[in-house]
């Protein structure tokens, strides 16, 4: 008999008043209960089934994120470049502007 089942028969025996009495049929069904109950659950393998399960799902979501990251900062720079060609050719438009305003001027005069 599993020793956790005979310390609560133990502790029952004592708990329960002897004038009550209990049918056979009834102290049969627990017996048989008792006996087919186990107690010893394989814990540490579901636990570390589920250890692994959850370090692989963290793992997989930290590579996620680092590919983000690096595609993040892939398209920062490809944003400053394009940032920097823009400014560039409105400088460039700027000057052809000036130059134009400048041919136009000494003609009016």
């Amino acid at each position: 008999m599993n020793l956790h089942w005979e310390t609560y028969r133990r502790y029952f025996r004592k708990s329960v008043p002897t004038t009550t009495s209990v049918s056979t049929s009834t102290q049969l069904s627990l017996r048989a209960i008792q006996s087919t109950i186990s107690f010893h659950v394989p814990c540490h393998e579901s636990l570390i089934s589920s250890s692994s399960s959850r370090m692989d799902k963290v793992n997989k979501r930290a590579s996620n994120v680092q590919k983000l990251a690096q595609e993040n900062e892939k398209l920062k720079e490809e944003l400053r470049a394009m940032s920097q060609r823009l400014e560039a050719a409105e400088r460039r438009r700027q000057e052809l502007d000036r130059k134009k305003q400048s041919m136009k001027e000494p003609s009016s005069e």
